[in-house]
């Protein structure tokens, strides 16, 4: 089936026919809302200052919280249990008279019946989408040149190189409320990459969300500017989103190989959260030591840092000092003692004795590279367990 879909097309224009015909019957300014709150079809003469209301509060609406929208007319558009949006009257309820209701009545009916159909049209089309995008991101194709011709049916250009970025809430939320807070993510972020990057591609798979990027021109660390773009942009446009994690992988030109970027991008954001918990951006290639360590048994990890920090850790625990922690931002901030210093609020004097210290009690010298590559490793690995152990 292809992703232009003529059935979905015409249902679209269908509602927007439906709605300019309303508007003009009833004299009102009309609104289609999907039950998301993003506008399906709206009457050229609707307020623009009302829609940014609508935008503003967004979460307000999906909570059906009516202390917002005291001065709007909000119609649900509904059949028995199941809802399709809202029906937006940029004016109060009792400016409506009853003639306008009773002349409503019928437009509401046929909205509600030609979303109705939308929906279903749209969940026939996403289900055949969402098995090929699956079999392609697990490799379940007999070749590449397989991959392209099907690829073309949805009009992607598979046979250009692709990055993949994954994208994960950074906490377990109720059911209902992942899937509304995912399928707003992936509006928001396909409308925002679609400034920058020719037809992103979006999948949702389980509690990810996974971005096809067609190369052109891109390197990763565009990637992670455009990301950071996108996740301080949404701090304003939905500020009650959770924070969540993003994950690259590196670009590969076969499309036999956008599995291992899809891998790739998965390790990312899972690996990534050693080094940053919450709303981190993490690149495969930045992963280093970490890729490594994550295949070691815990046992193991938990062997080599009592063995390298033990001491370290022994003493922090009798004297209530924090020489770990020191030795860990020292590390973080690649060894720049200015960097760390100001880190830890205090002189930079003050960070060389505490790393002179630090040398003491582990029986080495952290000038000397071979010693701090093994401290710094142990490091790492005390990140992963207290990921694991958390």
């Amino acid at each position: 089936m292809s992703a232009t879909n003529p059935p979905l097309s015409s249902a679209v224009f269908s509602i927007e026919t439906q709605l300019h015909n309303a508007s003009r019957t009833l004299g009102l300014p009309l609104l289609v809302l999907d039950p998301r709150g993003t506008p399906l079809a709206k009457d050229e003469h609707f307020p623009p200052e009302v829609l940014r209301l609508l935008q503003r509060h967004r979460q307000s609406l999906l909570q059906q919280d009516a202390d917002y929208f005291s001065t709007l007319t909000m119609l649900p558009l509904a059949q028995e249990h199941d809802s399709y949006g809202w029906l937006i009257i940029p004016t109060a309820p009792a400016s409506i008279s009853t003639q306008q209701r009773d002349l409503l009545a019928p437009f509401l009916r046929s909205i509600t019946f030609l979303l109705w159909h939308k929906k279903e049209i749209d969940a026939i089309e996403r289900r055949h989408r969402e098995q090929f995008l699956y079999d392609l991101l697990y490799h379940n194709f007999a070749s590449s040149n397989e991959m392209v011709a099907l690829g073309r049916l949805w009009n992607y250009h598979l046979d250009r190189p692709h990055y993949i970025m994954v994208m994960e809430f950074d906490q377990e939320l109720p059911v209902e409320q992942q899937e509304s807070y995912i399928a707003i993510l992936e509006k928001e972020v396909i409308r925002y990459l679609s400034r920058h990057v020719p037809q992103p591609i979006s999948f949702i798979l389980g509690e990810q969300l996974v971005l096809l990027l067609e190369e052109s021109n891109l390197r990763q660390s565009n990637l992670r500017d455009m990301a950071t773009g996108f996740q301080n942009e949404m701090q304003t446009r939905a500020p009650f989103l959770p924070t969540y994690s993003i994950g690259i992988g590196r670009l590969h030109h076969a499309p036999s190989d956008l599995c291992r970027s899809f891998q790739e991008a998965r390790q990312a954001v899972s690996l990534g959260r050693y080094r940053c918990p919450t709303a981190g951006i993490t690149s495969y290639a930045d992963l280093s030591v970490l890729k490594l360590l994550s295949h070691i048994p815990t046992e193991e990890l938990d062997d080599f840092c009592q063995e390298a920090l033990g001491a370290l850790i022994a003493y922090d625990e009798e004297n209530d000092a924090d020489y770990l922690h020191t030795l860990e931002v020292f590390f973080e901030e690649n060894e720049s003692l200015p960097a760390a210093a100001n880190r830890l609020f205090i002189h930079v004097n003050t960070l060389r004795n505490r790393i002179r210290k630090i040398g003491e009690l582990l029986h080495t010298d952290l000038t000397l590279t071979d010693h701090r590559v093994r401290f710094y490793v142990a490091c790492q690995a005390l990140r992963v367990l207290r990921r694991i152990n958390r």
